[in-house]
Parts: C-alpha cells; sequence; structure tokens
C-alpha cells in the first residue's frame, strides 16, 4: 500500500495495473523492451542442441578412424592423398557449427546489458548474434539427419 499524498488516499500499486488494463479492454503485457531473458534463453536452447548434434559429431568422427573402425562413413568426404579415405565432414562441420554457436551465446548474453530502458546497442547485438545462431541450429540438423543416414556400423 502507497501514500498517494492526497488527502491520506492509499492505493495498493498491485490492484491499479490490472484494474486499470480492465476498464481501458487492454491485456496485461511484461516490458519487453527492457526485458531481455527470453532472446538470452533462445540461445542458450539453440547452443544446446547445437552442442549435442556437435557430441554426435565427436563421437562419429572418433568412432570412423581407421584406427578404431567402429563404423564407417559412405559417401563422406574424399580425400586427396589416399583414395580409399572417407572424411567424416558432416561430423566435422557438426562440431564447428556447435563451437560457433557456444561462442556466440556468450555474445548474446552480453546484449542483456542495456542503459535506462532499451539500449540501441544491446538491441542491435542481439540481431546481429541471433540469426547466425537459428541458421547454425538448421544446418546442424539437416547435417545430423545427412551424417546419420551416412553411418554404417563395421
Amino acid at each position: 500500500v502507497v501514500d498517494l499524498g492526497i488527502g491520506g488516499l492509499k492505493a495498493d500499486l498491485d490492484m491499479i495495473q490490472p484494474r486499470l488494463a480492465e476498464r481501458l479492454d487492454l491485456g496485461l503485457a511484461t516490458p519487453w523492451q527492457a526485458t531481455r531473458d527470453p532472446i538470452v534463453a533462445l540461445g542458450s536452447l539453440l547452443t544446446q542442441i547445437t552442442g549435442a548434434l556437435g557430441k554426435l559429431g565427436v563421437d562419429v568422427t572418433l568412432l570412423a578412424q581407421n584406427e578404431v573402425a567402429a563404423m564407417r562413413l559412405e559417401g563422406g568426404g574424399g580425400s586427396s592423398a589416399m583414395a580409399h579415405k572417407s572424411n567424416p565432414v558432416n561430423a566435422e562441420v557438426l562440431v564447428a557449427l556447435a563451437r560457433a554457436n557456444a561462442g556466440l551465446s556468450g555474445t548474446l548474453a552480453q546484449a542483456q546489458l542495456h542503459e535506462n530502458e532499451r539500449s540501441g546497442a544491446a538491441w542491435t547485438l542481439e540481431w546481429l548474434t541471433l540469426p547466425p545462431m537459428l541458421l547454425n541450429t538448421g544446418a546442424s540438423l539437416q547435417l545430423a539427419q545427412k551424417l546419420l543416414d551416412q553411418i554404417r556400423i563395421a
């Protein structure tokens, strides 16, 4: 309860917003300009997805090595020095995309720092960072499917 300074009039601030919104036939909304948590949460989710797929890439790369030979990849990248070799290109790209998103996730977290209600620099940083993260995640999902189709258990 807050004293409004008008003849001892007091008001419960938690009641003003919903009652005013109802009277004006408006909905209640959070101030998105200064609340950047959902953007960072999306970036974290994208990083988790590419991280899981990157782990798949690491494991496939290791298991497909000639020394291990637990699996082979059908239709992998060729080798200029060894014609019989099949390089795990899709697996390696999954690892690179996961590492790229991990780095971009840290950059995206920097965009939470706003001056006053909204920072033009922070907002711009989000839009420099989030689109590549989305593209990396989409590419990872497509490559992971291709990689799974290439795997042949030895």
